[in-house]
């Protein structure tokens, strides 16, 4: 059985690392883009533009880290959509080479951020309002 992207990125995120605002319009995310992407400070600023990008996300719980001492949070949307806001570059790299070992899923990030689904077209959504670089992993 296939686990979902969302529930295999939060297991493998919060197995190896405890993961532990205010309203975006669109004018006010695309000044926030600098020529790396955005930045967020937490899953639910991203989920905020994530929402403005026109992708549902009914999900509002975050997790936050309380053990690593960091500030990265994950944020999973549906079964199916997965938000994840870094601290640092050593979380983020950690983010995205936890999706790399995910067969079949793609995964939009930039900044400090990741968003992560096996529907791309939800991905190519967001990417249109906030940037950011779409990789996809083998099957």
């Amino acid at each position: 059985m296939r686990r979902s992207p969302a529930a295999a990125l939060a297991a493998t995120a919060l197995a190896s690392v405890v993961l532990t605002g205010c309203g975006l319009t669109t004018d006010s995310i695309a000044a926030r883009i600098p020529a790396g992407g955005a930045t967020f400070d937490d899953a639910l600023e991203l989920r905020e533009a994530v929402v403005d990008a026109g992708v549902e996300c009914p999900g509002e719980e975050q997790l936050r880290d309380t053990q690593g001492g960091t500030g990265s949070t994950v944020l999973p949307c549906d079964y199916n959509l997965l938000l994840a806001v870094a601290d640092g570059e050593q979380m983020t790299q950690q983010l995205t080479d936890n999706l790399e070992a995910i067969p079949g899923i793609h995964y939009l990030h930039a900044g400090n951020w990741v968003v992560a689904s096996d529907d791309r077209g939800r991905l190519e959504r967001v990417q249109e309002e906030l940037g950011g670089e779409i990789t996809s992993t083998a099957s």
